[in-house]
C-alpha cells in the first residue's frame, strides 16, 4: 500500500505503526524484520510521532478492508520531495515483489472543476489516475508500477475530506485505487 505522508517530506516510511483491532489488521513480521524491510527500499521506519502516516489509513483504509480479504500488508508512505533515485529504488524493490500482491494507493486528489454531478466527479478521477503529477510522487509510482504488470488502477472509493469530520472540500478527495 502506498501512500503520502508530509512528516518527513524528503523520505520514504515504512509504517511499523500497530493500527489495532479496529481495521482487523496482524503483524506478523517483527521489527527486524520491519527494518530489514525499510533498508531494501532506502527507506526509515515510521514512529508513532509521524501522524500524516496513520492519517492516510485512518480515513482510507477502510473502504480496502470492506472489500479485500488482506491479512497483512506493507504500508509505504511517500514524501512529497523525494529524489528521483529514491523512485527508483522503490519502484524496483516493489516490482520484485508486485506480482505477488495487489498495489493499493491512497491519495487526496484535487479536482479540475467543480462537478455538477457524482458521474462527473467519478470522470475527474478516473482520469487524474492517468495524468502525472509532478507535486504528487505518490501517484506517479502507482502508474509505472501498474504500467509494469500492464494494469490500469480502479478506483475503489473517492470519498469528501468532511464525510470523515474533517474540513468539507469542494474539490479536494480522498482516494483508494488498487492495481
Amino acid at each position: 500500500m502506498i501512500s503520502q505522508q508530509v512528516d518527513d517530506p524528503n523520505h520514504i516510511l515504512i509504517d511499523i505503526n500497530n493500527h489495532g483491532t479496529i481495521l482487523g489488521q496482524n503483524r506478523e513480521k517483527s521489527s527486524t524484520d520491519m527494518d530489514a524491510i525499510a533498508r531494501q527500499f532506502g527507506a526509515k521506519v515510521s514512529t508513532t510521532k509521524q501522524e500524516s502516516v496513520s492519517h492516510q489509513l485512518r480515513f482510507q483504509l477502510p473502504f480496502l478492508r470492506v472489500i479485500t480479504q488482506t491479512e497483512e500488508f506493507l504500508h509505504i508512505s511517500v514524501g512529497k520531495n523525494i529524489s528521483e533515485t529514491q523512485i527508483k529504488k522503490l519502484i524496483s524493490q516493489t516490482k520484485k515483489h508486485a506480482h505477488d500482491h495487489n498495489v493499493v494507493l491512497l491519495t487526496n486528489i484535487e479536482l479540475t472543476t467543480k462537478p455538477a454531478k457524482k458521474t462527473d466527479e467519478q470522470k475527474q478521477i478516473t482520469k487524474s489516475m492517468e495524468q502525472t503529477f509532478p507535486k504528487n510522487p505518490v501517484v506517479n509510482i502507482f502508474q509505472k508500477l501498474l504500467a509494469s504488470q500492464k494494469k490500469k488502477a480502479q478506483i475503489i472509493a473517492y470519498v469528501n475530506p468532511g464525510d470523515f469530520g474533517e474540513k468539507s472540500s469542494l474539490m479536494t478527495r480522498y482516494v483508494c485505487a488498487v492495481g
